[in-house]
């Protein structure tokens, strides 16, 4: 986030009027159908020896077809994939951060660990993802595939790199001019840089490879924060790609609109942004844009178990997490603990036994990929337990209280109250 706070300031100080971000032109309305995308050059899972759980996790990158899929900043990328014992697989989606101007998307430098070289980055998001960040990053909370509470320990994954700045729900190719951020009639396109925005192409190949591997017992689509968003998504292309019921679990991705009367955060991470910017909406099947109108992303769940009623759909949020919650939506703590609640209780009472929660009291932004997935709890109900059970078919919400809010007591049961 290191520039991104201080443009963050810099925007704020300019009159509300002004907040409309200039410098921005779609060079692909529409880069690829990942449909009709070939994926038959994509090696096969057999051909990956399975992974011995005991010495941890082990990666194989597999590159997908290109030019249609490609990182943020145009080039090749992959998926890496860890081959299981068991006939179960997960497809994860990686977090990390979203871009949608000038200063969001350009300005950092990421170092390539391997060649010690400065590669594009944003300043608020990756446009280049490392297999060596992968193979040195992901080893802990789900990927721990030593520990054996792990619910997924034998399982085959599917991890998806985030490089492209949109929540893994776009598909266009943006240029990005140069502005003065105090003076947002001063556009310089001299200045430019283009981030290719096909979060959406790349995670839709990369299931629908995924499904041609075999016919899996059981099928989980995970992601954590900006993967979380794309879980949204994905979870109702994943049960139509794999055409059984699928589990998805949403680490901190709330998808709740943002403070409307936060001018600055609203243009740059506001609904506008999500459908002309990356093209977001268009992704989305006709009936379910207008389904959607202009209400909280995360109501795409409710379009999507009302379609498939034999899956399921689990949200895990801190209540007052900061990242989303303050620096990504601009709302205070307690503001977004109260939208997060009341979001969530209208989609659990539309949808009692197949939306669960997990809702602690705290601050904090993801879980899934850290140790403390096997630690954090309420009331003694690990997060981990929680995910075995959702596996196991059994109903959990927990929704932690501070005694004061009796109110959300009102809630379909199988609260945990402090």
């Amino acid at each position: 986030m290191r520039w991104w706070l201080c443009i963050l300031v810099l925007l704020l100080a300019v009159p509300a009027q002004a907040l409309l971000m200039p410098g921005t032109r779609v060079v692909e309305e529409h880069h690829a159908n990942p449909f009709e995308i070939d994926v038959s050059s994509i090696d096969n899972l057999g051909d990956i020896p399975v992974d011995d759980p005991s010495d941890g996790i082990n990666w194989s990158f597999l590159y997908l077809p290109y030019p249609n899929c490609t990182s943020g900043t145009g080039d090749a990328t992959f998926i890496a994939v860890s081959r299981g014992s068991s006939n179960n697989i997960l497809i994860y989606l990686e977090g990390g951060g979203a871009c949608s101007d000038f200063y969001t998307c350009g300005m950092g430098q990421y170092v390539d660990h391997a060649s010690c070289n400065a590669t594009p980055t944003a300043t608020v998001t990756t446009l280049n993802p490392n297999p060596w960040v992968v193979s040195y990053h992901y080893r802990y909370g789900i990927f721990d595939r030593a520990n054996p509470d792990n619910p997924f320990r034998d399982w085959t994954i599917v991890f998806v790199p985030y490089s492209t700045g949109d929540v893994h729900w776009g598909n266009r190719v943006v240029k990005y001019c140069y502005y003065n951020p105090y003076n947002l009639s001063q556009v310089d396109c001299s200045i430019n840089f283009t981030v290719h925005h096909v979060g959406f192409v790349n995670a839709i190949t990369a299931i629908r490879w995924a499904a041609e591997q075999g016919d899996f017992d059981k099928v989980v689509i995970a992601g954590s924060s900006a993967g979380g968003y794309g879980t949204i998504v994905h979870s109702f292309y994943a049960r139509e790609i794999f055409g059984k019921p699928i589990l998805a679990i949403d680490d901190a991705g709330p998808g709740l609109n943002v403070n409307q009367s936060n001018f600055t955060i609203q243009m740059l991470f506001g609904i506008e942004t999500l459908n002309e910017t990356w093209g977001a909406y268009d992704n989305l099947p006709d009936d379910a844009q207008d389904f959607l109108g202009d209400r909280d992303p995360i109501f795409f769940v409710d379009y999507f178990l009302d379609h498939y009623p034999d899956s399921r759909f689990a949200l895990y949020e801190d209540q007052m997490d900061y990242t989303i919650g303050v620096f990504f939506n601009g709302y205070t703590e307690e503001q977004f603990r109260d939208l997060l609640l009341n979001k969530a209780c209208e989609i659990k009472a539309m949808h009692r036994h197949n939306f669960f929660r997990y809702l602690p009291l705290g601050t904090e932004h993801t879980i899934l990929a850290y140790p403390w997935f096997y630690e954090k709890n309420i009331h003694n109900y690990r997060v981990y337990e929680w995910v075995w059970d959702l596996i196991k078919g059994k109903k959990r919400d927990a929704v932690e209280l501070d005694g004061v809010r009796g109110i959300y007591l009102a809630c379909p049961p199988g609260i945990f109250a402090k």
